[in-house]
């Protein structure tokens, strides 16, 4: 009877390890994209209103994998790039064209883009359509290294705590433990 128990309290200790696991895996990822998307936002309505791309973005270029800073990508309605602040290992970096095609079908694309085995970045595109009716993307992006060292970090904290809670429910259940009364 006490197995059948201790069965059911690792299964919940587990199920309850892993949903927190889950939720907060979701939620620092879906946080990553808060910056590149505030970014994007910001310069395709500085781009609708008249802004020349090289206005509004710095000559700065972020040169991954060293830096990991936010990256600024803005294109043309060919997807050929105008202007970009990023760089891998010194060199101008595209997006996969059909990043372009579903941001315009669908108004942005939320993507994780490993340009590079070890280097994801958090990047949101954007379509934009200027006055004098030209029309392109801007891309915004930032490293998710920091997310992903923090989800290491919970993870490990998640285990420890998954473990000590099974030892401790294993030792209290124990069926070949009996009480004296």
């Amino acid at each position: 009877m006490k197995t059948r128990y201790l069965v059911g309290i690792y299964a919940m200790i587990t199920l309850t390890t892993l949903m927190v696991y889950g939720t907060a895996q979701h939620l620092l990822r879906i946080g990553a994209n808060a910056e590149p998307a505030t970014q994007a936002k910001f310069l395709s309505q500085r781009l609708a209103n008249g802004a020349e791309p090289a206005e509004i973005v710095t000559s700065y270029y972020a040169n991954l994998p060293q830096d990991g800073a936010t990256f600024t990508l803005i294109t043309d309605e060919n997807e050929k790039t105008i202007i970009s602040t990023y760089r891998l290992n010194n060199q101008l970096l595209e997006l996969p064209s059909g990043v372009y095609s579903y941001a315009k079908s669908h108004g942005e694309d939320r993507l994780t883009w490993q340009p590079e085995m070890g280097i994801r970045e958090a990047t949101v595109v954007m379509p934009y359509t200027s006055k004098d009716g030209k029309t392109g993307f801007v891309a915004s992006g930032v490293s998710l290294r920091e997310s992903e060292n923090s989800l290491d970090a919970l993870t490990l904290k998640l285990f420890m705590g998954w473990v000590l809670m099974m030892a401790v429910s294993s030792i209290t259940f124990y069926p070949g433990v009996s009480k004296k009364s």
